[in-house]
């Protein structure tokens, strides 16, 4: 399990320095996805979805702009599932990948390859400790191609 203590206290603002989210990408199509009753001060209507039972995403491909998941069990760190992230939006930022003590959660490391041959942008990004939480890292993926519907 990786939760930590204190999710529920977060204000909008510290979702938004937890996420490294700027003020541009508040104003994009977010889905949030959190047991925890988050809030962002975003300037536009945020989706939620519960982590739990999470199989297959129920959104269209390209859904998105930017998912934000928080809390998930470790058992959730797993490739089918980062990829229907990834199918639905066109970034994903998932917090904690490690474990309270700071080791990274076993999957990480093939997720992150197989996304690499799969062509998408990966990173796992530094964040500032908010509340305490002893996890200071999100991983973020991106997609490096620019959709483009076919013409009439």
């Amino acid at each position: 399990m990786t939760s930590f203590t204190g999710l529920n206290r977060l204000s909008p603002q510290d979702v938004q320095l937890l996420f490294a989210l700027s003020p541009s990408e508040l104003k994009k199509k977010i889905l949030l996805i959190s047991d925890h009753a988050l809030k962002i001060p975003s300037s536009t209507p945020v989706t939620h979805l519960s982590s739990h039972a999470l199989v297959k995403l129920p959104y269209r491909n390209n859904s998105y702009d930017l998912l934000l998941c928080l809390d998930l069990n470790e058992d959730q760190y797993n490739l089918p599932l980062f990829l229907d992230f990834q199918r639905v939006a066109h970034e994903i930022r998932v917090f904690p990948i490690a474990h309270q003590n700071g080791n990274l959660f076993p999957t990480i490391a093939q997720i992150m390859l197989e996304f690499q041959k799969r062509q998408f942008g990966i990173e796992i990004k530094h964040i500032p400790s908010v509340l305490n939480i002893p996890s200071n890292a999100l991983l973020r993926a991106w997609s490096q191609t620019c959709p483009v519907n076919a013409l009439p």
